[in-house]
């Protein structure tokens, strides 16, 4: 009876090892723009549209999990005193982990689309630009919004080449709708 289990779990064990020898682990590097929603308010003004990189490594054949830096800035409305005009300038930079699913809804060779989740930090800071007699004025009373970061998304990719994507990501959360570019390895 010993000589059956033990026959048996050296079976199953070496059947599962054989399993997994044909999945390769995969890496992805994305490079993308978007435009964010949460990043600003008291009518500030998009200067610089989101952008980040993005790694991503696979776990299981669908299973997807990385990390995620992004920067964007954003302008204050000019406020003008006394014949002098002057803003804020805030700096955004976005730090999150994300994990995502490929759901291989269509069988077509050059078309993914992949569910997933992120979650981050916000780091602000803001300065004073101003001009002519204010240009001294070092006050810093526009605060910056920080905090955590949440995104719910669905991606679709396009095959361009055997390592190369462009994508399209549409979602919930701190960066609605993004573009860019994905780079298998």
């Amino acid at each position: 009876m010993k000589k059956i289990l033990l026959l048996l779990s050296i079976f199953c064990v070496s059947s599962i090892l054989l399993a997994q020898k044909d999945f390769v682990k995969e890496n992805n590097i994305l490079i993308n723009f978007g435009i964010p929603t949460n990043f600003f308010d008291d009518g500030d003004k998009l200067s610089f549209p989101h952008f980040s990189a993005r790694y991503e490594r696979q776990l299981y054949p669908n299973i997807w999990i990385g990390g995620d830096i992004g920067f964007t800035s954003s302008k204050s409305i000019t406020y003008r005193f006394l014949g002098d005009e002057y803003f804020y300038r805030k700096n955004y930079v976005n730090v999150s982990v994300n994990a995502s699913y490929n759901l291989n809804m269509i069988p077509i060779d050059f078309i993914d689309f992949y569910a997933g989740i992120a979650f981050g930090y916000k780091f602000g800071k803001s300065r004073f630009v101003g001009k002519g007699e204010l240009s001294g004025f070092d006050q810093n009373p526009y605060p910056v919004t920080k905090g955590v970061i949440y995104s719910v998304f669905i991606q679709g990719r396009y095959k361009i080449e055997d390592h190369l994507y462009a994508y399209a990501e549409i979602g919930l959360g701190h960066l609605p709708i993004s573009l860019g570019i994905v780079y298998n390895f």
